[in-house]
């Protein structure tokens, strides 16, 4: 498998990850909360988990007033899905943690990457009949496989990801870029123009880093924004010209441009969650026992 190419000399805050493997290959994780039957957390995480927890407790009470009422139990909060982003030093074990410090039920145990969520929310990778599992199961199989590029921009990073999947719940990060140092605080102000032209030179540069080293057979089929800043006038116009250097026209007029209809880049993840927990939810997953199942306990005897 291939490195990203290192980072530019001027851009020293970026970061690069090589590709990774498919996720069935990743080693089985468990899930750690703070309650009696698990062991404490680390010493290096409480603080961090303390931190979170009281976002989440805060994000609660604002929430609560919004939801129906009566809840099934007494003081319950209904059960979330979180996406997990690819930060460095960002444990699953302070996320689920900190959701049980609050007092949220983990919806699911599985990942759900940002990129797979925000592309279900731009209704990439989804099945039509998910109450019916071999039906959406089949569906999945059929479904093209895509080679989503996500670029997130936000007030304090500049991300860049590639994501294959047919079916976007199972989508995974393959190749990511991210630069701390380009979001969109670091835009320079009265700086001068020759620091704003090094600043969105570097911007292009990191955007181009994915794009222009995919294989020719395996092309990017999909764009997708993402992050609260994406949509400045100057950001989209340099993000435009830069992809239009690396991909086709079609790909780059594509999704998540104001010529086009696409979820609100800020929220398209949490959008994406929310499908992912409702499928989870109403679909009759252990509790019917598909048609593959039922061959193979026949099989087996």
């Amino acid at each position: 498998m291939r490195t990203l190419a290192s980072p530019d000399r001027e851009t020293p805050n970026a970061e690069t990850l090589s590709p990774k493997p498919s996720p069935a290959s990743y080693p089985v994780q468990h899930q750690h909360h703070l309650d009696r039957r698990s062991p404490p957390p680390p010493d290096h995480l409480k603080d961090a988990i303390h931190i979170l927890s009281s976002a989440l407790i805060a994000l609660k009470a604002s929430i609560r007033p919004l939801l129906p009422l009566p809840f099934p139990t007494n003081n319950a909060f209904p059960p979330a899905l979180p996406t997990y982003p690819n930060f460095p030093g960002l444990a699953y074990a302070l996320i689920s943690s900190a959701m049980s410090a609050a007092e949220i039920h983990l919806l699911d145990d599985a990942r759900t990457p940002p990129v797979g969520a925000a592309a279900a929310a731009n209704g990439l990778g989804l099945c039509g009949n998910y109450t019916e599992l071999d039906v959406c199961g089949h569906e999945e199989a059929r479904m093209p496989m895509r080679r989503v590029l996500a670029v997130e921009y936000t007030s304090a990073a500049l991300t860049v990801t590639l994501s294959p999947f047919r079916a976007s719940r199972k989508g995974f990060d393959w190749m990511e870029v991210r630069d701390w140092g380009l979001g969109s605080d670091a835009v320079p102000d009265g700086e001068g123009e020759e620091a704003r032209v090094r600043y969105w030179g570097k911007v292009r540069r990191v955007v181009q880093k994915i794009p222009a080293r995919v294989e020719p057979d395996r092309p990017v089929t999909d764009v997708i924004v993402m992050g609260e800043a994406v949509l400045g006038e100057t950001f989209l116009e340099v993000l435009r010209e830069a992809l239009r250097e690396v991909l086709p026209d079609n790909r780059v007029l594509g999704m998540g441009f104001a010529d086009v209809a696409f979820a609100d880049p800020t929220f398209a993840a949490t959008r994406g969650a929310a499908e992912f927990g409702k499928r989870i939810m109403e679909s009759p997953d252990d509790c019917v026992e598909t048609r593959v199942c039922k061959w193979w306990r026949r099989m087996v005897g």
